[in-house]
């Protein structure tokens, strides 16, 4: 109908593609102009931390070259400038560490620096007293200074913006060759502080000129038309460049002690030339700043126009929507969608059809004329929905609503699901109107056979896993009947001796025997102790993890101690709870026994199984190096095992999962760490 409508009506449909064209562009404008603004919000921010970096690296240029003066030379000035010079540091590391709390970004580099920062109070006294030699002095600044340089770098990743990108690469190829120059103040103060030149220290200078060569060529290459003009003017006005450079050129050729110059004058003069870049570099900032600004006042008017943009495509898609329901209010069209579409017929109080739909009979594999002969009930499965019939019968006759699931057989005899819903109408009919939920019904019948199969399944692991513990059983029996059986055996024996020397009298014969005796019902109570251990519980019963453990440690008590194993149980407070008692024991028992064989496979020294018991909750934990992390998630799988050597069956900690998660309503979890491993069975979370 729609379809029709719109084609009929060519207007509307172009006026619908273009107002969504519109509708669609606003948006991506819209997001697109805000994600800018918000970019070049960031990039702002970290311009201005990237500045306050640049401080705090110029300010420790300047204590590198005061430091390794005030070393190698006895110049008062050094230490005069030195102290000052601390002070201004100071200040601006504070501002930066103060700043960096704002600043989201590299916050392993400067968490770096920091554990770097903590020595310099340290490494001053050093200084101070001449204990730090002029190489660690610079190795150590030149670190700091580095590690905020590649903070500057990971802050600049954010310019990703193609008008700020160039420049940006250039601001710190500028930075990097203002502290190669501070690097270059400090060497040069060591090379003039000595009698003679090194020519290690030498080749490093060297080497750090050709640095500033390739950053500086690589800074002119980034930077646009207008800073490159500003940058030959600025070095063109600054002759204390040409007099470096000369003694630079000097140092080149120099085979001897043929340079004389005061270390003082050499740090005064590189410290003029750091100034001029420091201020060159404020320049590239401000012409950062100004594009960054710049194109954000765009963004903003872009921004706004799209806003405009989209609200207006906003109001012309309602008016249109609002034309094009109108169009679909007609009655013609509506019963076209109803007959094509919508599985729905019109029944009376008996429920005989008097109308159907197109998309009725298609479901039905009925036309409309054997429809009409029939009941709605006739097309029901009987067998399973007389009291459904019923009951809708009896809505009907009271011309009142009904909604359910039905279950239909069509023409060829194939069962089909739908859900219904009868709505009344004028003159005792009612509409019948069908949702196919065919598909949906038999997934969940093939569903319900999945869940039956998995039952079967577990009722079979469930069968392997007591069988197991039927040998476990047998073998803790085992180690409580020993000891009373070797002393049946050995009073047996004394007996027979005595009787044997006619010196058996009656006393001793009396003794010897109440000693059989009360032996023999120590084994008939452990018999029914370990009946009642492995009773399985039909019923939910009161109980506590504390009387849980009490029983758990008369069963295993041989078995432990056997292999020199300490079970240490710390409560710390107890709780009641319903649950299935023996089946709890029975995982408890098998955590216990698995952590027992760790540790004597693993030959643990000193063996310890810790249990804490907390209210509804217990942790049982060893120190037997833990769980391989390779097998660490698949434990509670069903036949995986580490012990198929030792007869295991790989069904232990699958069935304590179901035990605990499914029986008893709780959770079972590991947490596994190199010095042992851990379970927890938590009974509060999902009972509480």
């Amino acid at each position: 109908m729609i379809k029709k409508c719109l084609i009929k009506d060519k207007p509307i449909l172009y006026s619908t593609i273009l107002i969504s064209i519109l509708l669609v562009l606003g948006f991506i404008i819209l997001f697109y102009s805000y994600s800018k603004i918000d970019s070049l919000n960031q990039l702002q921010n970290k311009v201005m931390f990237n500045d306050i970096i640049s401080k705090a690296i110029h300010s420790l240029q300047r204590e590198r070259g005061l430091s390794i003066g005030s070393i190698l030379t006895d110049n008062e000035k050094f230490k005069i400038k030195l102290e000052e010079q601390r002070v201004i540091s100071d200040k601006d590391i504070h501002h930066l560490i103060a700043m960096q709390t704002h600043n989201n970004s590299s916050k392993k580099l400067f968490h770096k620096f920091l554990l770097k920062h903590k020595n310099l109070v340290h490494i001053r006294s050093l200084v101070d007293n001449k204990k730090y030699s002029f190489k660690q002095i610079l190795d150590y600044y030149s670190e700091l200074n580095s590690i905020l340089l590649e903070t500057v770098v990971e802050n600049t990743k954010a310019a990703t913006l193609n008008k700020n990108n160039n420049i940006m690469q250039a601001y710190i190829n500028f930075l990097y060759l203002k502290e190669y120059v501070g690097i270059e103040r400090a060497l040069g103060v060591i090379i003039f502080s000595k009698q003679k030149i090194d020519n290690k220290t030498l080749y490093k200078f060297l080497s750090l000129l050709e640095l500033q060569k390739f950053n500086k060529k690589m800074f002119l290459q980034n930077i646009d038309s207008k800073i490159y003009l500003l940058y030959k003017k600025f070095h063109k006005n600054s002759s204390i460049f040409n007099q470096i450079s000369d003694i630079e050129k000097k140092l080149e050729s120099c085979n001897d002690n043929n340079i004389s110059i005061k270390p003082i004058d050499w740090y005064n003069a590189i410290t003029i030339k750091i100034d001029h870049l420091s201020m060159f570099s404020k320049k590239i900032k401000y012409e950062i700043e100004k594009n960054i600004l710049d194109e954000k006042r765009i963004s903003i008017y872009i921004f706004i126009g799209s806003i405009i943009l989209t609200s207006l495509s906003i109001l012309f898609f309602i008016i249109l929507i609002r034309n094009i329901f109108g169009l679909l209010k007609q009655e013609k069209n509506l019963r076209t969608i109803l007959d094509q579409y919508v599985i729905n017929a019109q029944i009376d109080t008996n429920t005989n059809i008097k109308e159907a739909s197109e998309a009725f009979c298609s479901i039905s594999k009925y036309n409309k004329t054997e429809l009409t002969n029939m009941t709605m009930t006739q097309l029901l499965d009987m067998s399973e929905q007389e009291s459904i019939v019923a009951e809708i019968k009896k809505n009907l006759k009271n011309n009142s609503k009904w909604s359910g699931k039905l279950k239909n057989i069509d023409k060829e005899g194939h069962i089909y699901y739908t859900f219904a819903s009868i709505v009344p109408l004028a003159d005792d009919r009612f509409l019948y109107i069908n949702l196919d939920i065919t598909q949906s019904e038999n997934l969940l019948l093939k569903l319900k056979e999945e869940e039956k199969k998995r039952k079967i399944q577990q009722q079979m692991l469930q069968y392997q896993y007591r069988l197991a513990k039927i040998g476990e059983t047998l073998n803790m029996i085992a180690h409580q009947w020993r000891q009373p059986l070797n002393v049946i055996s050995l009073t047996t024996s004394i007996i027979k001796l005595k009787a044997q020397q006619n010196i058996l009298d009656n006393k001793l014969a009396i003794e010897l025997s109440d000693k059989i005796k009360s032996f023999a019902m120590h084994l008939s109570h452990t018999i029914d102790d370990f009946r009642n251990f492995y009773k399985p519980n039909k019923e939910k019963i009161l109980t506590d993890f504390k009387s849980i453990m009490e029983k758990i440690d008369f069963i295993m008590k041989d078995s432990l101690e056997q292999n020199n194993v300490t079970l240490k149980i710390d409560t710390k407070e107890v709780t009641t709870f319903s649950s299935y008692e023996n089946e709890l024991k029975q995982a408890i028992i098998n955590i216990i026994k698995n952590a027992e064989e760790a540790l004597v496979n693993n030959n643990i020294k000193n063996p310890t199984i810790m249990v804490e018991i907390d209210k509804k909750s217990i942790i049982i934990s060893d120190n037997a190096t833990g769980i391989d992390k390779d097998i660490e998630e698949k434990i509670f799988e069903p036949y995986f095992s580490t012990k198929y050597d030792k007869n295991g069956t790989g069904l232990g900690l699958y069935m304590c999962k179901i035990i605990v998660e499914e029986h008893c309503k709780g959770t079972l979890s590991l947490i596994n760490s190199p010095s042992g491993a851990t379970f927890k069975i938590d009974l509060g979370k999902k009972n509480d």
